[in-house]
């Protein structure tokens, strides 16, 4: 599953490649698609010799002219002009003809080739585009007269069609690799680093393992050293020797887990570990003590304390190791010294032969083999620059004071300072800015997309471990630093947030997480005014949320006019307190915010401003329970951005609410099924976050989710989501992971498991480390991944996933005041883990009037009295349970189990008849699959006796 998942995520990063491509470079990646797709070597006319596009000609044709390609780089390639009606308003009593879209730059193109064929018409027209199709343009252009008397021979390919074929290609075909790769940096090291994709950081380019380091890492534990401290100056090659470790070695482990030193914190435990991305804590020690892991914390640039190691002990038992990379050197027995590389090595990193050593390459290597990056730094420059090796070998030895220099700075940028100042000013921007690790989408934005691609190309851009990430290493950062400046990258997340229109996509809430100290520091040092972006960008901060609430924004009101920066941080603001409220003020709150948000609409209905006021209205109607007015809200936004999924989940949202009739059911269930087909057919359309919420609701449309059940292929896409959200870190995960698990782990248990061993880390996370809100939700969906493991017959990862659960369950336990639903999830994960008398404890805790007129809970409770012996209690609360769940809709859907229970309480007290009668009352009400099957063998056993 991970494999199917990595691949998904790599095509999705090159999606975002293949939108930054040049009108050149696509031109080129192009005709080599075409080529490969139709198997034949095709004419290009489409750039001239200094590579720059040219019209007047085909961009790409066969000799025969039955295939042509032409290609576009505009952003408003699929986005069609729509034409006001005309006829009818001279002539009385015309029909006035409908509004027809034209989509001038297609058309302008077929045409072009049409004109071209001098009657003889091509067989096949290519029409690439590097921008992504909207999901309503195939509809609209397949209405258009030229479409419809073309479509036999039209081929049209947006970013994410071209980026599938480049990436089935270039995994079928060695050459078609290489070729790709060189156009795509990003893909290239996605490719190298297959494998350990967002678990690991990838090699640099051009790396040239040292065996005698692993072999020198290996004896080390060999020795019986637990950690490995392995510790040398910036840039001499710590990381690449301990990437190397993890790929010879790894096999060794039952799971490995890269951690920066800058995600644990001074004092804090390994156990609560919050990734600078942003997302969720990682419980390293959980995961460290229940499997056999090699940890990696690298770049730990603080001392080691004796014990804080300590709650790793029982993994350290179990043969784990740790190895932290630093530049410090303290006195320890952990200590393991980079040892500086050979000159051989250092020949090879540099691209020269060591047996062929000019003098002055000699010179320059012995001087500076310390660092394999600075070798390195230097390759790439003479290979992507074409500047001169001796010259750059010359200067460099030329300058005493700058080889003198201990830790290679003043080295590094000297060789930089030969990057074309385009691409050394970009650098210097994430060098002064502070921030070395940061969202790749942003770095397009920050950098502008031809510089970061290039700063990629020369490996100064590299993946960090976090998928998304791209970094800078901190030994070029110092070496091209002129001054400290948060303020034009908090100038920048500013700007990226508003060019996003506010919605927090992964990348854009990725960058405010990384970038949370200098937006901080930005904010307090300006005079108060407006709420800004840059406003709303910390209040997605918890912190930032403290640092701007002296603004009072709830008191706020919201008027026409309003730019939609201040429009968005009021309405953040007003739901936040709206929560503070109980719940009968926040009903009224909401309803006067509604009314607030309505009249506030003005001008273009179609504006930015209004729609998110409609959203807004909508939502507001929804929380205070007038759902006809909330779903005409929601309508007319779709009727104008039908792409807007989030839109498609307040409604299916609103189906569920106490209160809600038929019709607002059926809308619902509607926009369910709506979402649950594109998150299926088309996920990288739907916001990451949209569509984990979707399926977190999904089970409450039985119905939608039946229809899933039967299709693995479908079950597996919704699968991917889950898994997609705990590479990224997302805080919804468990929700939607219950939701997920409580539909198809009995059907797909196999699925499930794959879940569960895919993705420890999230797994493996203890209550305090969870929002005391999703508890329930972990609690259940470890729950019924426990029992799918069992039935896959894992009992080792059994044992794993149902302490987990019972940790859960534990602190659910413990709280005051514990409800009926919590008890539910509560006595279900003791009662699998054998602890009965628990289950048991919790039930017996919630009022008797309530207790006796839940027949789930009364379902539990048969269960756990069957497990400590009280039979006829047992008996009794099977039976109670079975005569409510006949009067509730949806008790009849799992009715079946209940007589099963029941013929358990009968066989319990050895009325085998009765027994039997009531499986076969089990078989009768049960519909076809797994169930049924274990009822009948259940069936068969009882009457054997």
């Amino acid at each position: 599953m991970q494999s199917d998942l990595i691949k998904k995520r790599i095509i999705g990063n090159l999606i975002g490649e293949v939108v930054e491509l040049d009108a050149s470079s696509l031109e080129i990646v192009g005709h080599s698609l075409i080529e490969l797709l139709e198997e034949n070597r095709l004419i290009h006319h489409g750039i001239n010799k200094e590579y720059r596009p040219v019209g007047y000609t085909i961009d790409t044709f066969s000799q025969d002219f039955m295939i042509a390609g032409e290609y576009s780089a505009e952003k408003e390639y699929f986005h069609g002009k729509v034409s006001k009606a005309s006829a009818g308003q001279d002539t009385e009593g015309a029909i006035p003809e409908a509004p027809v879209t034209t989509y001038a730059k297609i058309e302008n193109d077929i045409q072009h080739v049409l004109d071209h064929s001098a009657g003889k018409l091509p067989q096949k027209i290519y029409l690439i585009c590097s921008q992504e199709e909207p999901e309503s343009f195939r509809a609209k252009f397949n209405s258009t007269a030229i479409a419809q008397e073309h479509r036999e021979r039209l081929n049209i390919l947006d970013a994410r069609e071209l980026a599938r074929l480049i990436f089935e290609f270039s995994t079928q075909n060695q050459t078609a690799a290489a070729f790709y790769t060189s156009f795509f940096p990003g893909f290239s090291q996605d490719l190298d680093n297959y494998a350990y994709y967002g678990r690991a950081p990838a090699s640099c380019e051009n790396h040239v393992s040292d065996a005698a380091m692993v072999v020198a890492i290996r004896d080390h534990f060999g020795q019986g050293n637990r950690v490995c401290l392995l510790t040398g100056i910036s840039g001499s090659g710590k990381t690449q020797a301990t990437i190397d470790y993890l790929h010879q070695e790894g096999t060794r482990y039952e799971n490995y887990l890269w951690i920066s030193g800058g995600d644990w914190k001074p004092d804090s435990s390994l156990s609560s570990v919050q990734r600078v991305r942003g997302g969720v804590a990682v419980n390293v020690a959980g995961i460290f003590n229940n499997y056999k892991t090699l940890l990696v914390i690298d770049s730990l640039e603080r001392e080691l304390v004796e014990n804080s190691l300590d709650d790793l002990s029982k993994g350290f038992e179990r043969g784990g190791h740790v190895i932290v990379t630093s530049q410090l050197n303290p006195a320890s027995k952990s200590v393991l010294h980079m040892p500086t590389v050979s000159t051989e090595v250092a020949a090879a990193i540099l691209g020269e032969d060591s047996n062929k050593l000019s003098v002055i390459a000699a010179k320059f290597i012995e001087a500076c083999r310390f660092s394999p990056l600075i070798l390195a730094t230097v390759r790439k420059l003479v290979e992507a620059e074409n500047v001169p090796r001796e010259e750059v070998y010359e200067e460099i030895l030329a300058e005493p004071q700058v080889i003198s220099d201990s830790n290679g700075a003043a080295i590094m940028g000297n060789i930089l300072q030969r990057l074309d100042s385009r691409y050394l000013i970009g650098l210097q921007k994430i060098a002064n800015s502070g921030s070395f690790s940061n969202d790749s989408k942003f770095l397009g934005h920050f950098l502008g997309h031809a510089v970061k691609s290039h700063l990629q190309r020369l490996s100064i851009l590299k993946p960090a471990v976090a998928p998304g990430l791209l970094s800078v290493h901190d030994l070029i950062c110092q070496a091209v630093r002129d001054k400290l400046d948060a303020e034009s990258i908090a100038s920048a997340v500013s700007q990226y947030v508003e060019k996003h229109s506010g919605e927090m996509i992964p990348s854009v809430i990725r960058q405010i997480h990384l970038c949370a100290s200098q937006l901080t520091e930005s904010y307090k040092r300006r005079q108060i005014q407006q709420p800004d972006w840059l406003t709303y960008a910390l209040l997605q901060l918890d912190s930032g949320r403290t640092l701007v609430q002296d603004q009072e924004l709830h008191r706020r009101s919201i008027h026409s006019g309003a730019p939609l920066q201040e429009l968005l941080c009021v309405i953040d603001a007003q739901e936040a307190f709206a929560y503070s409220l109980d719940h009968d003020e926040r009903l009224k709150y909401f309803s006067v915010l509604a009314e607030e948000y309505g009249k506030a609409q003005q001008g273009d209905p179609t504006s930015e401003v209004n729609l998110e006021l409609l959203h807004h209205t909508g939502k507001a109607l929804r929380r205070c329970g007038r759902f006809d007015e909330a779903l005409s809200c929601f309508q007319k936004l779709l009727e104008i951005r039908p792409e807007w999924h989030a839109t498609y989940l307040q409604i299916a949202h609103m189906g569920t609410h106490n209160g809600a009739d038929e019709s607002i059911k059926m809308a619902g269930a509607h926009a369910m099924q709506t979402l649950v087909d594109r998150v299926i057919t088309a996920p990288w359309d739907v916001p990451l976050r949209v569509s984990l919420a979707s399926v977190a609701r999904l089970r409450s449309y039985r119905k939608v989710a039946n229809e899933a059940v039967s299709n693995i292929e479908q079950v597996q896409a919704l699968a991917d989501v889950i898994a997609l959200s705990a590479l990224e870190g997302l805080d919804q995960f468990y929700e939607a992971y219950l939701s997920f698990t409580s539909i198809f782990a009995y059907q797909h248990p196999e699925i499930c498991v794959a879940l569960a061993e895919g993705f420890p880390e999230i797994l493996s996370m203890p209550p305090e480390l969870v929002d005391k809100g999703q508890w329930v939700s972990a609690c259940e969906s470890l729950g019924n991944t426990a029992v799918a493991a069992g039935n896959a017959g894992k009992t080792d990862l059994r044992d794993r996933i149902t302490a987990a659960g019972v940790a859960f369950a534990t602190a659910l336990g413990s709280k005051s005041g514990v409800r009926s639903y919590d008890a539910r999830a509560i006595a279900k994960m003791f009662l699998f883990a054998g602890m009965s008398a628990e289950a048991l404890d919790t039930i017996l805790k919630i009022p008797l009037e309530v207790l006796n007129r839940d027949h789930w809970l009364l379902y539990r409770k048969a269960e756990a009295e069957l497990g400590v012996g009280k039979l006829e209690d047992g008996l009794n609360s099977a039976e109670r349970a079975l005569v409510l769940a006949r009067d509730d809709r949806k008790g009849l859907e799992r009715i079946a189990s209940y007589h099963d229970l029941l013929s358990k309480c009968h066989e319990a007290l050895g009325a085998t008849e009765a027994a039997i009668a009531q499986t076969e009352a089990a078989l009768e009400a049960c519909q076809a699959g797994k169930y049924k099957n274990a009822l009948a063998g259940r069936l068969e056993e009882l009457k054997r006796r």
